[in-house]
């Protein structure tokens, strides 16, 4: 029985992640979940909720920071094949190798002896801060990057399979942008970015009738009634006119250049679930349309509801090993950099968590040192004002046992303090928990003490509160804030606890009374 492998895709649109995590077991391949990140969340505290941990996690850039193309090379070697794809890209693009992210993959031989292969490029610097975004979320290894259009080949080859059309399109609809992907069977033929989305939409939406027969089968179809069916009146996305205008523009072009008529069109993204999206373009365009929508158990899904999720999926296939085009953006040297980082942050927090140790040990030994040399000095000041001790001739009363105890209560009174400060410093080594270190402390005798620390957990300022409360030497503990904080690059928690005594004549009225 083969081991099952479960990856990640994540697609980074706006301020929200989209991710999808796909199993690959005995039963083939399986979508597990889907879920979108809003700008906040913890990437991290939502994949501990998943049903499997991935091993291996890919993202995608979008067209507007990438671009991708098929070349046609004069056949070499392997070796000097990576060459050529940087000298072609450096021709192709205002940018120098080292400020570029490339990947390539050999589609194969035409019949004019020409190597095939299908080139990626976006910036250095964009593929950089994709993976600075995504990383620290207890990966294991190095997030691979690739370009949407790759992943909605990935996602396409898996969903529909042979059974898609030679010639096809996929239309990926996004709030902001736009993108335009044709593809003659796995062949690249354009791969276009539109600066026109889904996101003006966002007023009344104007009625006209449109045609809304069922669909015939769960991949959708052109806009056309069943006959019996009366019409019914369904709201015109004012966004569908300008998308659907330019699709038509591209296409064209490509009929009137190579004599490539497109089939069937593939919609996804955040216009997919859009409702009346699929009808209006496929009206429009006079093209059948259907969504382009992984489901459970890796089949397509029947309707736009997961459409949105179409790149997030390729992603997850090219995490998994099983990509039809797989293109990988990220170079050696970024995992390289990224890997000493990783190491050099780990160091840090070690150094930290030695040093916050020493300082705290340093505090406790000081802090006993002190309060045996006060409470000496104490004890030589309440002699001096004793003087020397008289017989008992010369005082009256100086047998009576009564007032031996009085004065011996009163001398203990006089030295009492409620919380001494080696003991408190003892206390704290004592609540604090692991991963929790102190920063400053603020102390007092007769209010009791401010204390100042971080913690490594989110959860380490609540036990520090929940151990100082269960040993009952304060009237009262408040924990006075909790904020996250970097510490040499290194997320941990600040807090503030205040310890608070009550004044000495409330707690020996207190006590009188009991």
């Amino acid at each position: 029985m083969a081991k099952t492998k479960a990856a990640l895709g994540i697609e980074v649109s706006g301020d929200e992640l989209r991710l999808a995590l796909v199993e690959h077991g005995d039963q083939g391949i399986s979508l597990l979940r889907t879920q979108v990140l809003r700008a906040g969340e913890d990437l991290g505290r939502q994949l501990r909720t998943f049903p499997r941990r991935p091993s291996a996690v890919a993202c995608s850039v979008s067209l507007e920071h990438a671009g991708i193309r098929v070349l046609s090379l004069p056949p070499t070697t392997d070796e000097n094949l990576e060459r050529l794809v940087t000298l072609e890209a450096e021709a192709a693009l205002p940018l120098a190798s080292d400020d570029l992210a490339l990947s390539h993959h050999v589609l194969g031989m035409t019949e004019q002896s020409r190597l095939e292969v299908t080139v990626a490029a976006a910036r250095l610097s964009v593929v950089q801060e994709l993976l600075g975004r995504v990383s620290g979320s207890g990966f294991s290894g190095s997030p691979e990057v690739t370009v949407t259009s790759a992943a909605l080949i990935n996602s396409l080859g898996q969903l529909r399979g042979s059974a898609r059309e030679p010639v096809c399109a996929v239309l990926r609809v996004e709030a902001n942008e736009s993108e335009l992907l044709v593809l003659d069977r796995n062949r690249v033929v354009l791969a276009q970015f539109l600066t026109y989305g889904c996101g003006g939409d966002a007023g009344a939406p104007v009625r006209e009738p449109v045609l809304m027969g069922a669909a015939s089968g769960s991949g959708g179809g052109a806009a056309v009634a069943e006959p019996g069916l009366d019409p019914v009146v369904a709201p015109v996305l004012p966004w569908v006119a300008g998308v659907s205008q330019q699709v038509r523009y591209l296409l064209q072009a490509l009929s009137y250049d190579r004599g490539l008529v497109t089939e069937r069109l593939y919609l996804c993204g955040e216009g997919a679930i859009r409702s009346g999206a699929q009808w209006q373009l496929s009206e429009r365009l006079d093209l059948p349309v259907s969504f382009l929508s992984p489901g459970v158990g890796g089949g397509s899904g029947d309707g736009g509801d997961g459409a949105q999720f179409a790149v997030a999926f390729g992603c997850a296939i090219q995490a998994l090993g099983e990509a039809i085009l797989p293109l990988n953006l990220t170079p050696a040297r970024v995992v390289v950099e990224r890997e000493v980082e990783q190491r050099r942050q780990t160091r840090l927090s070690w150094g930290a968590l030695i040093a916050s140790i020493v300082v705290a040990g340093s505090l406790v030994f000081g802090a006993m040192l002190h309060n045996r040399q006060q409470a000496l000095a104490d004890v030589e000041r309440k002699l001096a004002d004793l003087g020397p001790l008289a017989t008992q001739r010369s005082l009256p009363g100086a047998g009576d046992p009564k007032l031996l105890k009085d004065a011996a209560a009163g001398i203990g009174q006089s030295l009492a303090v409620r919380v001494p400060p080696a003991e408190m410093l003892s206390m704290l080594s004592q609540a604090l928990p692991a991963g929790t270190w102190l920063a400053e402390l603020t102390y007092n005798s007769e209010t009791g003490c401010t204390i100042r620390g971080y913690a490594t957990d989110e959860v380490g300022p609540q036990q520090a509160l929940v151990s100082l409360l269960q040993m009952q030497k304060f009237d009262d503990v408040t924990l006075d804030y909790r904020t996250q904080e970097l510490l040499n690059k290194v997320p941990v928690w600040s807090f503030q606890l205040s310890c608070k005594l009550r004044p000495r004549e409330v707690a020996r009225r207190g006590r009188t009374q009991r």
